[in-house]
């Protein structure tokens, strides 16, 4: 029989504290009420704290499941701190025009000091960010072996490795085929988010395609013969951006890669020996030449040539600075014959099939050639260890409940969400989505599910409250008491 616990904990669920009992253990307790008051804060601002109570406990626990998916989501970047190309390049662009400056501003000693301060602090910001995306890679291309490449044993091993070997093997022989899958799944995301957007874009094309083709019937025979052969230029390249040359593309991308981790390796061996033990200065030394991104450097030419292609493809189309493309010599012969609105109509076609194309092509050429570096280094197999461990130190506040019920209704408004939230956020970063836009989306997941779990655990709790035997006339049943070691709770259900 379904106890009087279960109804009281559904329909009070909203009003027990965040871990119960257990937010005195919860690790992560305190970083989550400082977001979580920050952001209370903030919704404040826009929308006043209810006054009923009820309504104030389902709001605040919604606040609680986003500010736990932001610190969850944080730790894992924590536990895995890559610095985006896009961040990297973006100080590189500052450092430059600093740099720029400088030259200019050889008379005026304050300038000229404060871009010089500027220039050294963003070259030691890129060597440090670059340094620590080395380091980063060598732990994940470290898990990667321990997790799936079996140890050598040789006849002249210490009895430490005697008795670590066999158990690295089978360590490796458990977990070598769950993390491959692991990360063919994180590739295959990347992968999908580069043929979709060259879909988005060809539809875009279609559309440019089909207005100047209706804009054709304005034009003279010989003129339209002209953009007839500009039309099939255009059509042959769209191959170019089919699913299955993309495709087959990304898979050469791969085998550029294929001698990276010996790469990597031998890097590795090289920065190691290279220090004297009894030149405290030189280590400084050789450190600071080696901090930059090494397996970057490894594949930066690979890079460079892959993306100068894909350009030069694209410009064939749109453009660039000092070539037309095929689309602005057909706005070139159709503009003079064309209304201005129907003019601007096409400018505007042309512009967004424009951008759909650059940014699917930047997408297959330097995003998906980083995330694939990554991945072929093992990247996949610590983003999931991370999750893990976020989701296990939030997963206290639901294991740790008293009671079966207790658990059901915060598994409902803290767990599932919770999942949901850091889940989503995962994925984004997986389809190549900045990291601060993956982080909010993440939290506004989380706090979407709670508040959708808290409607779910009121209506379950009213349907079978009304199904019990107690609801039946004529048919009373002692309350059953109520064991519990929170006094907030005693508090509450006195």
């Amino acid at each position: 029989m379904i106890s009087n616990n279960y109804y009281y904990n559904m329909n009070n669920y909203a009003y027990r504290p965040y871990f119960g009992a257990a937010a005195s253990s919860a690790p992560l307790e305190k970083p989550i009420e400082v977001v979580q008051k920050t952001i209370e804060d903030s919704v404040n601002i826009f929308s006043p704290e209810p006054k009923d109570e009820e309504k104030r406990r389902i709001r605040n626990r919604a606040i609680w499941v986003s500010s736990a998916v932001l610190v969850a989501s944080a730790l894992v970047t924590l536990l895995n701190p890559r610095v985006s190309g896009k961040t990297l390049r973006r100080i590189q662009a500052w450092q430059n025009k600093a740099r720029i400056k400088l030259e200019k501003n050889n008379h005026n000693s304050f300038i000229e000091n404060l871009y010089r301060t500027s220039v050294e602090t963003s070259e030691r910001a890129l060597k440090f960010f670059n340094f620590t995306n080395t380091f980063n890679a060598g732990k994940d291309m470290a898990l990667q072996k321990l997790l799936t490449q079996k140890a050598v044993s040789r006849p002249d091993d210490n009895l430490f490795l005697k008795i670590w070997k066999p158990i690295h093997s089978t360590i490796a022989s458990v977990m070598k085929k769950p993390c491959e899958i692991i990360t063919k799944g994180f590739d295959k995301v990347t992968l999908n988010t580069v043929t979709s957007g060259y879909k988005r874009a060809i539809k875009k094309m279609d559309k440019t395609d089909d207005l100047i083709k209706l804009y054709m019937n304005k034009l003279s025979p010989d003129e339209k013969k002209i953009i007839e052969i500009k039309l099939r230029e255009i059509a042959d390249i769209k191959k170019y951006f089919s699913e299955e040359n993309t495709i087959s593309r990304l898979s050469e991308q791969e085998k550029l890669m294929s001698n990276l981790e010996t790469d990597f390796s031998r890097k590795f061996d090289t920065f190691r020996k290279g220090f004297n033990k009894n030149d405290p200065q030189q280590w400084k030394q050789h450190i600071k030449a080696n901090m930059s991104f090494w397996a970057e450097d490894i594949l930066q030419p690979k890079k460079n040539k892959l993306i100068e292609e894909g350009n030069s493809v694209v410009e064939k189309l749109t453009g660039n600075t000092n070539k037309k493309g095929l689309y602005n010599d057909i706005i070139d012969i159709l503009a003079p014959k064309l209304k201005p609105e129907e003019r601007l109509a096409l400018e505007e076609s042309v512009t967004k099939t424009s951008k759909n194309l650059k940014k699917s092509n930047w997408n297959e050429c330097a995003e998906y050639f980083d995330k694939k570096r990554d991945l072929m280094l093992g990247s996949a197999l610590s983003d999931g260890l991370g999750a893990i461990v976020s989701l296990g130190l939030c997963g206290l506040a639901v294991g740790t409940a008293h009671t079966k019920e207790d658990k059901a209704s915060r598994a409902l408004t803290l767990g599932f969400p919770a999942i949901a939230g850091l889940g989503t956020s995962l994925v984004l970063a997986m389809r190549l989505v900045p990291g601060v836009k993956c982080l909010l989306l993440g939290s506004a997941i989380g706090g979407a599910m709670s508040l959708v779990g808290a409607k779910s655990g009121q209506y379950v709790a009213q349907h079978m409250k009304s199904s019990s035997p107690e609801s039946i006339p004529g048919n009373t049943l002692k309350p059953t008491s109520i064991t519990t070691n929170n006094p907030q709770e005693v508090r509450l259900n006195a």
